[in-house]
This record gives structure tokens, sequence and C-alpha cells, in this order.
């Protein structure tokens, strides 16, 4: 007590401790943040922050009886971890309630919108203009499980859905579309390409890899004015990495760290992309704001 009085009273030692002080609480803050994130996936409070309004709209009717903070965490977990809806830790919201936010902000396009907003953001971050004019398009074929249907890859032997995605030449995702194996990629850039076109209609290159067709080049400039470029592999007889569609291939072994995307886990498809657009969130978050 004697010591924290003669602190008190000495003005300028406690002027000097100032910024001591102020350290101290700035640890503290970021220890309190910490302990608020139980677990890896949960959101800190700047990522918090910047999506929140995506999650609070106009209230009408009965007040909300979970957070809308942790039913977000909860989606996260599960897509991160790659459990089941049911198998949710007793912390989060009861996980009927998680699963159908879910749902519900999938029908709405939420998860979308988020995803179109932090990519603008990370790009603005970087110095860039916020809507690229040149991307790179690329599919990924995945097994499914249980319900959820698909067609056979027999290029690359696998039976279940493609999530076709195109990217910035920052390995920003910029849409998604999921379909069958069965279908090419000729055929299924097309769903691709017109959502690309309602989301960024001033485009001016997509680079593509040989598995895109002529047809598909043409249809793109005539309908878009997009211009499809094939980077041609130069050397057949072995591993050479393709410059620009690196990018997209980093981006699709940046997804499949989410474990909810090592396969196909979705019933439907429009889950499939939901769950693609969280994960590419996740990471742009992150970027945004890193811990």
């Amino acid at each position: 007590t004697s010591i924290v009085s003669s602190l008190e009273s000495n003005s300028s030692l406690r002027s000097s401790l100032e910024p001591v002080y102020k350290a101290m609480k700035i640890g503290d803050s970021i220890h309190q943040e910490d302990r608020a994130m139980r677990y890896p996936s949960d959101v800190s409070d700047r990522e918090w922050a910047e999506i929140e309004r995506f999650f609070e709209p106009e209230h009408i009717g009965r007040p909300r009886k979970h957070p809308v903070r942790s039913l977000y965490n909860a989606i996260r977990y599960v897509e991160r971890g790659g459990c089941q809806w049911r198998m949710l830790p007793k912390d989060f919201p009861p996980w009927r309630a998680v699963s159908m936010t879910f749902w519900r902000l999938r029908n709405a396009g939420t998860w979308e919108a988020i995803n179109h907003h932090l990519r603008r953001q990370v790009r603005i971050k970087a110095g860039r203009h916020p809507d690229p004019t040149v991307a790179i398009m690329d599919s990924q074929s995945v097994k499914t499980v249980q319900k959820g249907a698909g067609g056979y890859d027999a290029g690359k032997r696998i039976k279940g859905r493609k999530r076709h995605i195109v990217t910035d030449t920052q390995g920003n995702l910029l849409t998604v579309v999921v379909h069958s194996c069965g279908i090419s990629d000729s055929r299924g850039s097309h769903l691709v390409l017109l959502r690309l076109f309602i989301l960024l209609p001033h485009l001016l290159k997509i680079f593509v890899d040989g598995g895109y067709k002529q047809g598909v080049i043409h249809w793109a400039k005539a309908m878009f004015g997009y211009c499809l470029e094939v980077i041609k592999r130069p050397d057949l007889s072995r591993f050479v990495v393709l410059p620009k569609h690196w990018i997209v291939e980093r981006t699709f072994s940046w997804l499949i760290w989410h474990r909810r995307l090592s396969k196909d886990f979705e019933h439907a498809p429009k889950s499939s992309e939901a769950m693609v657009y969280i994960a590419s969130s996740s990471i742009m978050l992150r970027k945004l704001h890193p811990l």
C-alpha cells in the first residue's frame, strides 16, 4: 500500500509509466479477445465488425433467442472441422437452429454477398481496383457421399461433382458453380460465365487450360465479350507449372484445408457452393485482419 501511495504522489514517475500502463491495457484487450475465441474457427472482434451488417437486417418479429455471432461461429466450426450438424459441441446453439440459419442465409444469397464484399476489401488493401479485369477459371472433381448425386469424370476416374471456380490474379474467389462430374469443363463453364457476367460485366480476359474447347471460347466472346485465353502445356512429357493457372490451383489448395470441402458432403449443389463461399470468406477475413 505504501508503494502504491508513493507512486500516486510522484507525478513525474506516474507520467513516465503511462506508456507501460497503456501497453498493458492493449495486451489485456488482446488476451480478452483471444479468450472470447473458444475455437480456432471463431471470428475475432475485428473480423465480426467487418461482416456483422450482413447478419443484422431490420428487426421484424420476436426477439432472437441465439446471438447471431454464435450461430455464425457454429457454421464456421462445421465448415472448418468437417463434422456433422448434429455433432456440434454443446456450447454452441442447438444444431437445428444453426443448420436452419445456414440454409436461410444460403437461399438469401448472403454467403455470396459476404464473399463479394470481402474480395473487394482485400483488393483495396493490396492497392488494387476493387473489381478485377483479369480472371482464371478451372474446375476440381471431388467425391460425393451418401445422397449427394453426381456423375463420373472419366479423365480423373472420380464419381461425384465438380467445383467450377473463377478467381482473380490474387487467388480470391469470384464465383463458384457446383455441377455433376459427368459434365465437361466446356459445358459446365456456360453457367459459370453467366454468373460471372452478372457479377463482373466489365471483365476483359479469363485464363483457362486446354480442357476448354473452341466452342465455349467463341460463345463467351459473342455473349459477354469475354476473351478466353487458353494456357497450353509446353511439355507433355513432364510436369510444368502453367503461367497464371497455378493461381487457381493454389486457391483449390487453400479451400481443401477446410475439411468440409475434402469431399462433397452436401445433399444439394447449392449448399456445396455456400460452403465454398464460407471457406473463401474465412480466408479473406484473415487476410484483412490477421491475428
